[in-house]
């Protein structure tokens, strides 16, 4: 869905043509500005960062932990990675992930360690960018 000329990057194009499925118009300018935010490929987590904070209506990070605390039984910040996956393929939470946009997000390099998703960090970098920014923060 988001890459829509199919070549593994997320590029101004793509950009432009998700806006449009969301219903707004972003130009040029908007569009570089985006880009220049990140070095290198847009990355699945950087644009879930840079995307989310541009449309209006997207769910604060204290809306996403609260949504992953329905899951997490012993309130602990951590969640199994098959309920997240249950979480992002179930069509009661929205659209259903593809493998392709799984693939994505595993590449994006999730919080994710033996198992087990700490959902908090999970959060902050869905609403911020990518777990590498994170670490240098």
């Amino acid at each position: 869905m988001m890459d829509q000329n199919k070549d593994g990057v997320i590029d101004k194009n793509d950009l432009k043509n998700l806006y449009a499925q969301m219903g707004q118009v972003a130009n040029d300018s908007t569009i570089d500005e985006m880009l220049k935010e990140v070095s290198g490929p847009l990355t699945f987590a950087n644009f879930l960062g840079l995307f989310g904070d541009r449309l209006t209506g997207t769910d604060p990070e204290e809306t996403i932990v609260g949504a992953f605390q329905m899951f997490d039984r012993s309130k602990s910040g951590i969640i199994s990675e098959a309920d997240l996956l249950k979480i992002l393929q179930n069509k009661r939470f929205g659209t259903p992930f593809t493998d392709k946009e799984l693939e994505a997000m595993y590449k994006g390099k999730p919080p994710i360690d033996g198992g087990k998703v700490d959902y908090i960090t999970f959060a902050k970098v869905i609403t911020s960018g990518g777990a590498d920014e994170l670490a240098n923060a």
